[in-house]
């Protein structure tokens, strides 16, 4: 799923301890138009974590998506994670659109 919007919020990243070991998360908020009415979205990012925190607040760019939701003691969790990016140019000057590798 794609989603095309404009980054709002960068948020500080949280660090995590796993079985694998150490990993971090980045949330970042974007607007986008929902019909007539603009919404805002936190979608997250483990893998590139690193570049995903360096998208610059007020880039517009496409983002692609998997939301999930799980469900826990009875209450119901969505996680919407950001498996890929482009941000458009013109608010890149060196033309990298910091794709995330999957």
């Amino acid at each position: 799923m794609e989603i095309n919007g404009k980054v709002m919020a960068v948020l500080t990243p949280r660090e995590f301890d796993s079985r694998k070991g150490k990993g971090k998360i980045q949330t970042i908020i974007i607007e986008y138009m929902s019909g007539d009415y603009p919404q805002k979205l936190a979608l997250t990012n483990m893998r590139n974590a690193d570049d995903f925190g360096k998208i610059p607040v007020g880039a517009t760019g496409t983002f692609y998506v998997n939301p999930r939701s799980r469900e826990s003691k009875g209450n119901w969790y969505t996680e919407v994670n950001c498996y890929n990016w482009r941000i458009n140019s013109d608010r890149n000057k060196n033309g990298n659109n910091q794709p995330s590798s999957n």
